[in-house]
């Protein structure tokens, strides 16, 4: 079972590397992180199957299905968490002084700053709950002094505000790059830096709101042990709070997360079949302005062979390098948006897929949940979603920062290819203009020469 759960680890890591390899270009960083993180987990999980197999003993003694498995995967799963995390905050805190040394001078930038924030503040959060799991797994044995789920819940739903935020974010961010390719001249008074901040403003209060109710289901009290009748901090939940859980399960894990989730794919899909659509266009206006040419250069020298006369200077082949140029140049420009755009669309999509599937099944499921039949399924699929959740917040952005920025500056860049192409235009003209006056010529020479 080890080695399966270590092949799979490197599976999964190979698959990553080459997925990001693909969409952008080469991640040193990225490759070099994770294979750390693969070699962390594999020594890791050796030394505590080593030295800690009383959980595994346990899990023997149980009928419950999927027992085993869940207990063999909290042998490790809490060291990758911890690794996960602590890049995460490091890489994210990383990324947030470069966004503030670069400036709000685009909107890419104050979006991406507020998602590394959001990022960061999820993962802080959600630290005491890892480090809790972590201590109850390989020290269960350890005294608390407090209850134990003061430290592994506590925390934990308010890290939740802020990983819905970073969902609603990578949401806007997917759609203001859908909308500045399929509205290039109306992106910039849609979408200016004002409206930018209170849309994300918006977007947080929203996240805040959604998981409001939660958090007030719970609180602190004092409890008197009965067995050492010692007074001891603990949680309390509230009388109605299964109902307002059964109603987060709804409204928040379906409702709101699968319109987020199909909406991401259809701004990648729209963007991506859009920019599609521009390169073949572009592609093939060239191809046929070059074959125009072609047959312009082979009928003028058949006049000239004809004539025995000197050609003028029509430079045809300059023409051809600079629509080359051009079209290489909007080539590199398109795909450079598709590579960014498709990026963050697919780290939240890939992320957020296990997410989905636990919160569908766990709706219409009954005993896929904590304490019923299917509670290590449950614990099981919950872990591996936590995992994705884990490093969708850990993802360094600053490539991705690279290949987005100056947003501002996309429609320049549009005005500046539309008056390159309007310059293309007019000189062309003035060849065409030229090309059509040597024909002129030519043909009053062989005219000439065959009426001698």
């Amino acid at each position: 079972m080890v080695a399966v759960i270590v092949a799979v680890v490197v599976i999964v890591a190979v698959v990553v590397i080459v997925v990001v390899m693909v969409v952008v270009e080469v991640v040193v960083v990225v490759v070099v992180v994770v294979v750390v993180v693969v070699v962390v987990v594999v020594v890791l999980n050796v030394v505590v199957m080593l030295y800690n197999n009383s959980t595994a003993l346990e899990s023997s003694q149980t009928d419950l299905p999927f027992a085993n498995e869940f207990f063999m995967l909290t042998k490790f799963i809490y060291h990758t968490w911890i690794c996960i995390a602590l890049f995460g905050i490091t890489a994210n805190a990383i990324n947030i002084a470069v966004f503030v040394k670069m400036g709000s001078k685009d909107n890419v930038t104050i979006t991406l700053l507020l998602l590394s924030t959001s990022d960061l503040l999820n993962l802080i959060l959600v630290s005491p709950s890892i480090a809790g799991r972590f201590i109850e797994a390989n020290y269960p044995h350890y005294e608390w002094p407090f209850d134990k789920f003061i430290v592994i819940l506590g925390p934990f739903w308010y890290a939740y505000v802020f990983y819905d935020y970073s969902s609603f974010v990578s949401l806007f961010l997917a759609a203001v790059r859908c909308a500045c390719v399929a509205s290039p001249l109306r992106f910039k008074s849609m979408f200016t830096t004002f409206r930018t901040l209170t849309m994300l403003s918006v977007l947080f209060v929203l996240a805040l709101t959604l998981r409001a109710p939660v958090l007030t289901v719970f609180r602190l009290a004092w409890v008197v042990d009965p067995t050492t009748n010692v007074t001891y901090r603990s949680i309390q939940f509230s009388d109605n709070f299964r109902d307002i859980y059964r109603a987060n399960d709804i409204l928040n894990r379906n409702v709101i997360a699968w319109l987020a989730y199909v909406t991401v794919i259809t701004c990648a899909v729209i963007l991506a079949s859009k920019l599609q659509a521009a390169s073949r266009s572009r592609r093939s206006l060239v191809a046929s302005a070059g074959r125009s040419e072609m047959d312009k250069t082979t009928t003028r020298d058949v006049f000239s062979k004809c004539s025995r006369s000197p050609k003028l200077p029509t430079h045809p082949e300059s023409t051809g390098r600079g629509n080359d140029k051009s079209q290489e140049r909007m080539s590199k420009k398109d795909l450079q948006v598709i590579q960014s755009v498709t990026l963050i669309c697919a780290i939240f999509i890939l992320s957020q897929l296990p997410f989905q599937i636990v919160s569908t099944v766990r709706l219409f499921e009954p005993d896929f949940g904590n304490f019923r039949r299917g509670q290590y399924l449950y614990g099981f699929a919950t872990h591996i979603s936590k995992t994705c959740a884990y490093l969708n917040a850990s993802v360094p952005l600053r490539k991705i920062s690279a290949a987005a920025e100056d947003d501002d500056d996309e429609e320049k860049a549009e005005e500046e290819e539309e008056e390159e192409e309007e310059e293309e235009e007019e000189e062309q003209q003035q060849q065409q203009q030229q090309q059509q006056q040597q024909e002129n010529v030519q043909s009053k020479i062989y005219d000439f020469f065959i009426f001698m």
